[in-house]
């Protein structure tokens, strides 16, 4: 969920049947789920009719200093693809960032420590944002548009 610039993240654990499910359009099971993220996704999966867009694939370096908790991650290779075999080794991607850079993200909950702060350059004091999933809808191959579900079984969006 995205509140203004702030972003609040929830998960849950899935099973590769019920993951199957849901791209299948079948979610029902969530709503008679006993966790209430999982009856708050049906909710949304019925009334906001989602649908997979794109996949996005990275690979991610993750720091933490505890300091300020602080956490760095450096992502690499992004990815995506219109298509939605999330278990298929093959499945064609398109790369969105040039494989020699790297995204950089910096994100702290109290303070961000001098320390951290003098490494970095003197433009990343700047807020700024760099959504890879908007960079892969834009560039993902199209096979997403093909992709057609009636409104009944409409299916998640993938962040």
């Amino acid at each position: 969920m995205k509140h203004g610039q702030y972003i609040c993240k929830q998960s849950a654990r899935l099973s590769r049947d019920e993951c199957d499910s849901i791209l299948s359009g079948e979610y029902r099971f969530l709503e008679k789920s006993e966790e209430p993220f999982r009856q708050e996704l049906y909710v949304e999966l019925q009334h906001r009719l989602l649908r997979p867009r794109v996949m996005v694939d990275y690979e991610r370096e993750p720091f933490v200093y505890e300091s300020g908790d602080v956490r760095i991650t450096l992502d690499k290779h992004v990815r995506g693809s219109g298509f939605f075999d999330l278990f298929d080794p093959d499945l064609p991607v398109t790369d969105v960032v040039p494989g020699n850079l790297v995204i950089l993200e910096v994100k702290f909950t109290q303070f961000l420590p001098s320390l951290i702060r003098t490494l970095l350059p003197p433009k990343a004091a700047e807020n700024s944002a760099i959504s890879k999933y908007v960079l892969c809808c834009d560039v993902a191959p199209r096979e997403a548009e093909a992709f057609t579900v009636s409104a009944q079984h409409s299916i998640l969006k993938p962040v």
